[in-house]
């Protein structure tokens, strides 16, 4: 009988399952759904490539030829909002999509810092293509930007941002900059270089207004808008009841859920209690859940 494959996600895990599906059954129907209003991109190059000339569709991973060729039907910008397992369906805005085998890929989603005003229109995060593009429409010349984290991301947007113009002020809790991924003395030399940002850490924040950034002790940093770059959490928001999630969703060795059809792999997951969000676990979990959704150990 052919099997209807369902993946929710396009980012480089979903994709990964959809391929090693296609590799172990060239019969099933398979069909990814993603909220973004675009062919699956890199996402590292959110903040690795120009800001100014940013287009997703330049960092395409696999072009529409290839979706056609591998008979794999992606509905671009087509949420879905609730996953019904007793009858397995997917349900979303005008949707409802049956599976024998279902995939979540949903990521991870920014974390915003719990203070007030984390969630004001001049805070961005930076996670999809749609978060630089509303960056880039927030710019102007002179703009003042603070980045509230300095780890990669946050730093990698700060120099973009500085390299067109932009005053860019960065914050950080910890001591020092990427503090969980190098040692201190790595990072002061790296600070010495970015002598175009103005850095200030050990920062505790109290609020975030329309034109200002406050510290805890009642001072603050003008601004015209915030980036937030304070790490990501699994994105779970859709997982059903019957699916373990802690950090994230549990899934075993084979990429299997708590739920016997349900598989899972990349930023959303947790394995024996840890999830790294990088780009080659997220790929190649995805191929690990590719193979045994479509029945590898039927062999």
């Amino acid at each position: 009988m052919t099997k209807k494959y369902v993946i929710i996600g396009a980012g480089i895990a979903g994709l990964s399952a959809a391929k090693a599906i296609r590799d172990n059954d060239r019969h099933g129907t398979i069909d990814i759904f993603t909220s973004e209003n675009n062919l699956p991109y890199s996402r590292p190059m959110l903040t690795k490539a120009p800001f100014i000339s940013f287009d997703p569709n330049r960092w395409t991973i696999y072009d529409q030829a290839w979706f056609d060729e591998n008979k794999i039907t992606i509905h671009i910008g087509e949420k879905i909002s609730r996953i019904d397992t007793e009858n397995k369906l997917l349900l979303g805005d005008g949707i409802s999509f049956d599976y024998d085998r279902l995939i979540l890929a949903t990521g991870a989603e920014s974390v915003r810092i719990p203070i007030p005003g984390a969630v004001l229109p001049n805070v961005f995060t930076i996670r999809r293509s749609e978060d630089v593009i509303n960056i880039k429409r927030a710019y102007k010349a002179d703009t003042h930007v603070v980045v509230i984290g300095g780890g990669v991301i946050g730093l990698e947007a700060a120099v973009e941002l500085a390299r067109y113009g932009a005053k860019v002020t960065v914050l950080e809790a910890m001591p020092y900059l990427m503090s969980r991924q190098i040692d201190e003395e790595i990072s002061n030399l790296i600070r010495q270089k970015l002598s175009s940002i103005t850095i200030h850490t050990d920062v505790k924040l109290s609020q975030i207004t329309e034109d200002r950034v406050i510290f805890y002790d009642g001072t603050f940093l003008p601004c015209d808008f915030v980036v937030m770059a304070c790490g990501v959490k699994a994105e779970t928001s859709i997982v059903p009841e019957d699916v373990l999630v802690e950090r994230g969703i549990v899934i075993d060795h084979h990429c299997q859920t708590t739920c016997h059809n349900i598989y899972a792999a990349g930023d959303c997951t947790q394995y024996r209690g840890l999830n790294y969000a990088l780009w080659s676990q997220a790929m190649a979990q995805g191929e690990v859940a590719g193979k045994h959704a479509s029945g590898i150990d039927d062999a």
